[in-house]
């Protein structure tokens, strides 16, 4: 899928330049782990009409990598007897996970989900 049309803050986002991503694949941006389940929504599009996909990351500038669900539709036309199917994306951003946040993150193998005792209730039935 080339596109053809992109708002100027979504290239803004994705290029961080003037650039343009207007006649790019998209699915050169979008993260290579998560290309087969977009896929799969792409296949649900086609045979369906509309989809809502999964979140989805999108390489960006400055390896940044934005996290994204897209609801597409497919719209039929024809044209001097010419036959045409289009793709409409409107995609959402959940978020924006920049290099500099990435490499602060917690390195792997260290458990992310350790229990922490917050507060230590008191035992109210002890003199009773």
């Amino acid at each position: 899928m080339r596109i053809s049309y992109v708002h100027d803050r979504l290239n803004y986002i994705l290029r961080n330049e003037l650039k343009t991503l207007m006649g790019a694949s998209f699915f050169e941006l979008i993260d290579p782990s998560d290309l087969l389940s977009f896929r799969e929504s792409m296949k649900v599009l086609f045979a369906k009409g509309h989809v809502r996909t999964p979140l989805y990351r999108l390489l960006a500038a400055n390896n940044a990598v934005v996290w994204v669900t897209t609801e597409a539709s497919t719209v039929n036309h024809t044209s001097k007897g010419q036959r045409a199917q289009y793709v409409i994306c409107v995609h959402h951003i959940a978020g924006i996970k920049s290099a500099i946040e990435d490499a602060t993150s917690v390195p792997e193998g260290i458990p992310a989900g350790i229990a922490v005792q917050i507060k230590k209730e008191v035992d109210d039935t002890r003199g009773l």
